[in-house]
Formats: structure tokens, sequence, C-alpha cells
């Protein structure tokens, strides 16, 4: 027996009958095409769309346009205005009885959109703004409110009669004059933006817009239904949706935390947790529908009053947003392109006045941000980034042009005007903004900084460690120690625990403090590593003052926040781990920490150590001996070069500690390079003054040899054996150099350098010795050979 639906396909008068049986083919032998069920249909959809847009992306990437911008081109390819027009296509693609399952699906991906971007959003950003804040954001919204309405006041009788009638023109300067955080932030986060001062700026201003943004929507859908079936229905929409939002503050924000709390610090919530949030997170955009308010206000809200990051936010984000940004949002960018035809116009005249209006809009939205950002001492420059910033625009505004088009308010042309208006804002001003961004903080990554090399021998030793996990603290605690700090030369340290931004908008980079409610979010791990270090200093009691950092921002922008400590701590060295995998015997870093690692090495202020860390392959790690000393062996390579002194520079220090061990070997190489002699002189003296410290101390062998080719060379480095515990080498080395020109092919992990890589591989693996790879501040090494 056959069960027909009807349901609205095209407008609000046309009423189809379909049979909602017809999900799933029964293959070729049922002798059905699978164009005639709604499955097969909606899986062509998304393939097409996801092969367009990748065709799309692929052609655009050379002028660094968001992801957004070609989901809208691809959508609106697939629709009436291209593909679409063809008949064939149209009935294959988009047949009627599909529409009800991929329109379903539309605005349950909106829904979760809503919720996995409010997820993004902290209360304390929004409650803790201070007034130049609150300033700069009311003062773009006005601006780009007023310009774009006086724009339409001046115009508005050049319009057709049908176009007056329709009412739009008094919501359009709204939309105008907001900036939503849905929109801005995954942009920024594509720019790589986030870890910056102004991105940080821009974050705060696009929270307050979408709490201005919720309160202005409950506004004007009142004012909608007011309008349309008189002041009766509209005092309704208020009232329920006051109560809706108080039942939210009242009981879905107490629930939220009681969870939280409930959670077992370090662990997740459970997957029932997770079912049970997407149920009340449908229900609750149900809800909002129904009272008449739009449908994504309350799952927004609801998300934004769960607490970002772990527990519950991260595993939220984690569980919903692939399957939300590579299936159910392609879905509703068809749906967004299926409902209008872009050449189909009536009036072109129509179509430039849409357009001026956002562009109007959007000059008062810079002007009023620029004006009011200059007014609190922000740079003309860094002003204009961030009002060009709160000018993007995404999905959140696409919906709202929707959601007109479905209640009447605005015909066919208009939207398509409207919306091609909005995609054209984000394509000119995402490039504008990065190209301005780069420009800005040039003078900020490098700039002269510091290094072993010409720092003072007996001066304070400024020392930055990063830490993905506790499984590097083991091999930092031996090498601070080795590091020997002392009276005279006393030990900086920075801790900078990396955590990766999952479940938040805004990233964070904060002094850890037990007592604070950012640092709680991972409390087990950084205080346990910070607990560690402590009680290396107490019991060595060396001449180390402790400074613990949390970073929690996405893997390819996390360098910023290591460059900008740097600079404001004046950090000689920072040494950041490779994450990796365990291969046999050895070790391979994955493609996250070499790219952190690649982007320290370029952007660096300072001198950067690349550490693999092996000392889970070890039989046993370096630990105290019986009388209470410590004991640490170390080699060091050296060939010649920058790189190679500040590798030395570092060795020497810990020479003087009587725990460390010492095998040095110098390989004496031909070099072809312009500056030969000075170049060998500095390695002369810095060796002479390195063999002078070290040769005080008992246990240290120092070896000189000459070799002639590459053979001969890895025979001498073969012949200093596999007992480390840490290998100390340059990652970079003059350029022509034998060891250069004749290993840099072979070379596989080019964060380590080819004499790196090369105590990294299976021939020295066994031995379980980390390898450390020190590259000197970039603007001070002379005659290298970059590498990146």
């Amino acid at each position: 027996m056959s069960i027909n639906l009807q349901f609205n396909a095209t407008s609000n008068s046309d009423r189809i009958c379909s049979n909602i049986q017809r999900i799933w083919s029964y293959g070729f032998y049922g002798n059905n095409h699978s164009i005639y069920y709604s499955v097969p249909v909606l899986l062509l959809q998304v393939f097409t769309f996801s092969f367009i847009m990748g065709i799309i992306r692929l052609l655009l990437s050379p002028f660094n346009q968001p992801r957004f911008v070609s989901d809208s081109i691809a959508g609106i390819i697939m629709g009436p205005s291209f593909l679409g027009s063809y008949v064939g296509y149209a009935e294959a693609m988009f047949p009627i009885h599909a529409q009800l399952l991929s329109d379903t699906l539309a605005s349950m991906g909106i829904v979760y959109y809503q919720f996995v971007e409010g997820l993004k959003i902290d209360l304390r950003g929004i409650t803790q703004a201070g007034r130049k804040e609150v300033t700069i954001c009311l003062c773009g919204i006005v601006s780009g409110y007023m310009l774009s309405q006086s724009f339409i006041l001046a115009m508005k009788g050049f319009l057709p009669d049908r176009v007056r009638e329709l009412g739009f023109l008094r919501f359009v300067p709204i939309a105008c004059g907001m900036s939503a955080f849905p929109d801005v932030q995954p942009v920024l986060e594509e720019l790589g933006l986030l870890n910056t001062e102004l991105g940080r700026l821009a974050m705060t201003l696009a929270m307050l817009n979408s709490a201005f943004g919720i309160l202005v929507s409950l506004l004007t859908q009142c004012a909608r239904h007011t309008m349309k079936s008189g002041l009766k229905y509209g005092v309704y929409t208020f009232v329920a949706s006051c109560v809706m939002y108080m039942l939210l503050f009242g009981v879905a924000r107490p629930v939220t935390l009681w969870v939280v709390r409930r959670t077992p610090k370090g662990r997740k919530v459970g997957s029932d947790t997770v079912v049970a949030f997407m149920v009340v997170t449908l229900v609750a955009g149900t809800v909002s529908d129904s009272i008449g308010a739009a449908m994504f206000q309350a799952p927004l809200l609801f998300a934004m009053l769960i607490p970002p990051g772990p527990p519950l936010g991260s595993v939220l984000v984690l569980k919903i947003e692939t399957f939300l940004k590579y299936f159910l949002i392609p879905i509703f960018f068809i749906f967004n392109g299926r409902k209008f035809n872009v050449f189909q116009s009536r009036s072109w005249s129509v179509w430039w006045f849409m357009v001026f209006t956002v562009f109007f809009g959007c000059v008062g939205k810079i002007v009023g941000t620029m004006l009011t950002a200059k007014y609190y001492k922000i740079p003309n420059q860094e002003s204009f980034t961030l009002a060009l910033i709160l000018c993007f625009r995404g999905v959140m505004l696409l919906l709202t042009f929707a959601n007109w088009a479905k209640f009447g308010i605005i015909d066919g042309p208009t939207l398509a005007s409207i919306q091609v208006a909005t995609i054209m804002v984000t394509a000119i001003t995402a490039p504008m903004v990065r190209r301005l961004a780069r420009r800005s903080t040039k003078p900020l990554f490098p700039y002269n900084g510091r290094s072993m090399e010409r720092s003072k021998p007996n001066g304070e030793f400024r020392l930055m460690m990063c830490i993905y996990d506790d499984d590097n603290v083991s091999t930092l605690l031996n090498l601070l120690n080795a590091s020997n700090g002392t009276r005279a030369s006393p030990i900086n340290l920075c801790i900078l625990h990396l955590v990766e931004l999952v479940g938040r908008g805004a990233p964070i980079l904060t002094a850890h403090n037990p007592l604070a409610g950012v640092t709680q979010l991972y409390p087990t791990r950084l205080d346990h590593i910070v607990r560690a270090f402590e009680k290396l200093v107490t019991r060595t009691g060396g001449d180390v003052a402790l400074y613990p950092f949390t970073s929690v921002s996405p893997y390819k922008t996390m360098h910023q926040d290591v460059c900008a400590l740097a600079i404001d701590k004046r950090v000689c060295l920072v040494i950041v781990p490779l994450h990796k995998h365990t291969i046999f015997y050895g070790e391979a870093a994955d493609g996250v920490g070499r790219l952190v690692a690649r982007n320290i090495l370029y952007e660096a202020p300072c001198s950067v150590g690349v550490l693999l860390d092996r000392s889970k392959l070890r039989s046993h790690v370096p630990k105290w001996t019986a009388t209470g000393q410590f004991s640490f062996r170390v080699g060091t390579v050296f060939l010649g070069g920058a790189d190679d002194r500040e590798a030395l520079c570092y060795v020497s220090r810990m020479v003087e500690n009587p725990g460390v061990s010492l095998l040095a070997l110098r390989c004496l190489a031909p070099y072809s390079g312009i500056d030969h002699g000075r170049e060998k002189l500095i390695d002369d003296e810095v060796v002479g003054e390195f063999r002078l410290k070290a040769l005080q101390q008992e246990d240290f062998v120092y070896r000189e040899e000459m070799v002639s080719n590459v053979e001969e060379m890895m025979n001498s480095i073969r012949s200093m054996g596999t007992d480390f515990d840490l290998i100390v080498v340059g990652r970079r080395h003059p350029a022509h150099s034998l060891i250069v020109d004749a290993l840099s092919d072979w070379s596989e992990c080019v964060e380590l350098g080819v004499i790196g890589d090369f105590f990294a591989s299976s021939d020295f693996a066994k031995g379980g010795a980390s390898v450390l790879s020190i590259q000197q501040n970039r603007m001070i090494g002379s005659l290298v050979n970059i590498g990146l």
C-alpha cells in the first residue's frame, strides 16, 4: 500500500503528490532508474557539488578565496543559472519527488551549522568585552545601517512599483550593518589570522555582533509578523521567544554545567550525552520555528550557553563538524543555488540597486569601524583591516535572504542580486585582508633577535620549551637539567603547552594559573607538566625561573603564539618537539608536528631547536644514579656554519654540568663557498673556545677528522657509536658544502636537516638517542642553505 504525502515543491501555491516509500532504489535488477528514488538523487547531488566545488576551489586558489566563495559558486552553477537551465539535467538532478528529502537535510544542516558555530563562541568574550570593543561594534553597525538606508531612501523612487511593495527595503540595511560570528570565524581561520592580535579583536567584535544580532533578529521577526498578520501575532512571537530564551538560560545552561562538572577531569563526555545534545538541538530548532522566530535562533543561543572546549564543547564539535562540513552544508548550498536564476531578471536596475545597497552598507561599516578604532589609537592600516574583516559575509546572511524569499519579503530576481552581491563582498575583502594582515605583521616576524652565539657567556639564558603532551616531558626535563642553570648563568624558562583549538572559535594564549578558568580546560595535563618541572628545579637546586603558558590554537597558526611569546620574553632558544609515531626502531614525524616546526623555523625571532624524542625506545631513560648524580650522554657533530656554531654553543653549556658526558666530532670537509676563509675563521674561533672550556671537564672526548667524500664522513659519524641519550647537531650547513650537495636529496625530514635526519634514521634508532637539530636565528646566521 502506497502512502502519498503532499509537500511544497516550488512556491506557496504549488503542491505535488509524492510517494514517500520511493526512498531507496532496488538497483539495476529492479528495472527502475535510480533518479526515481530520493537517496540516489541526493547522493548524486552531493557528488556533483563536491566535484564542481573542487574545480572552482583549485581555480580560485591563487586568489586566496575562502571556501564560502567556492561553495556558493558551485551551488549557483548547479542551479537554474547554469546547468539547471538544461531540461534533461534538471529532471535528473532535481526531480520533484527528491526535493522533500534534500530540503529537509538542508534545514537540518543549517540548524547544526548554527549549533556548531555557536559552540565556538565563548560567553566570557562577550561579557568581559570592554568599552572599546562595544563602541567599535555599535558604531560599525549603526554606520553601516545609516549609509545603506540613506542610499535606499535616495534611490527608492527609481525602483519598479512591484519591488517597492515587497517590503524588503526595511530589512536590507539591518543585514548590511550586522556581522555574524559564524560568517567571520571560518574565513579568519582559513586566512590563518586567528592568533594575531587583530584576529582576536575581530573575533570579540564578531561575538558582540552575533549577540546583538540575536536581539535584532527577534525584533525583525516580530515586525514581519506584525506587518503580515497584525499586532497580535507580532506580540505572540515576541513573548513566546522571550519564554524560550528564559528556558534556555534557566534550564539548558544549568544542565550543561552539571554535565561538565560530573565528567571526570581529563575525560570526555560519552556518546549518549552527545546524542542527547544533538536531539535537543533539533527540538530547539523546531520550537523556534513553530513560534514564528527564525529556525536557527534557538540552536545558536543553546550552543552559546554550552561551555566551549573540553569536556563537552570540543567533543560535540568533533562529532558533528566533519559530517556537517562535507555533507549537510553542501546540501544547503545546492538548495540555495536552486532558488534563483542569476540571469533571469525583469529589470537590471534592481540588480545594480541591490549591489550598491550592499556596497554602501559595507562602506558605512568600514568608515564607522575605522573612525572608532582610530579614536582608540589603533593604527590606520590595522583599523582598515579590522573593518574589512567585519565585512565578511557567509552562510548566515545567505540563510537570512533565503528566509526572506520563503516569506515573500523578496522575489527571485531580487534574491539573486543580493546573494551575488554578498558573495562578491567576501570575494573582494578576503584577499585584501590577507595581504594587509601580512604587511602589518611583517615587522614582527622575524626581527633582529637573539642567538646563543651572540649572548653573553655568563648572562641569563632565556629558553622556551614547547610541549604537546606528557610524552615529551621526560626528555625535556633532562634537557633542562643538562642545560646547567647556575647562579652565574641562570635559566629563564618559558614552558608553552601547545593544544589544538577544538570546540572554540577564539584562540587562547594565557599564563598558567591553576585557579583560572582557561587553564582548567586541560588541568590534569598542564598541571602535571608544571609540577614535574617544579619538582626538578627543587631537587637540583638549580637557578631556574619557570613561566608556564598555554596556547590553544589551530596547528596552522600555532607558530604565531610561539613567536609572539618568544619576542615578549626575549627568548634565546625555542625547543619544539616533533609529533611522531613509531615505525619499528625508527621514528616518523607526523604532518601536524612537522607543519608547526616548519612554521616556527621560518618565522621565529630567535634560534630554534627541533627535537625528535626517542626516549621511549631506550631500554632505560636517563636517571639519577644511586648517589644522586645526574647522568646524561651527549654527542655532537660539527661541520661548520652558523647553525653548527649555535649547536656547539648550546653543548658548551651542557659540558659544564658534571653529570654530562660529551663526545664531539668535527669533520673537516671540502668547501667551495666564496666566503670559505671568513667562515672557517669564525668556526675555528668558536671551536677553540669550546675546547678550552670542555677540556677542563673529565668526561669529554674531542675528535677531529679530515673527510674527502660522503662515505668517509658517514663512516666517521658511525664510529661515534649509538650509546647516547641526545645528539645535538646544526640544522643547516654552508651552501655548496660536500654534505649539502651529496645528502640533501636523501633527506626525508627537512625540519631536522641532513645530519639530523641521518641520526634519526634506522641506523641510529636502535640506540634510542633523541635528536636535537638547532637553527640559528635566520636574521643572524651567515652563509647558509635555508632549506625551507
